[in-house]
């Protein structure tokens, strides 16, 4: 019973926690062998949400401190930073940097912006 019970809870577990190892574990180019994506690849709406999303923490810094591919949801790190425009886009993991890397204007797009810390 008490096996059962063990491989539940982990079960249970692994399917809360977010970005887990498991994305983290995906071979992945350097960080900073990554380009920037130039500007003509941008819509004028993803711009827009990309400026809202900088002031999520109350300052205009160019850096958004939350991952972009958990919703916001979650802390970014610079050691997860993808380059987008002039502003930098700190993910949770590498599986997330890969993620929004590949698909960064759809994710901007598709992201809501929560309202700004006041």
């Amino acid at each position: 019973m008490s096996t059962r019970f063990t491989l539940i809870t982990s079960i249970a577990l692994f399917s809360i926690v977010g970005c887990t190892a498991e994305k983290q574990e995906m071979k992945l180019a350097s960080p900073s062998s990554t380009p920037a994506l130039s500007q003509a690849t941008f819509s004028e709406a993803a711009l827009s949400l990309l400026e809202e999303a900088d002031t999520m923490d109350g300052k205009t810094d160019h850096v958004i401190g939350k991952c972009y591919v958990c919703g916001l949801g979650m802390d970014g790190s610079e050691k997860y930073a993808a380059k987008v425009q002039d502003y930098t886009a700190h993910l949770c993991s590498a599986g997330c940097q890969q993620e929004f890397e590949a698909s960064t204007e759809k994710i901007v797009l598709e992201t809501k912006i929560p309202k700004a810390k006041e």
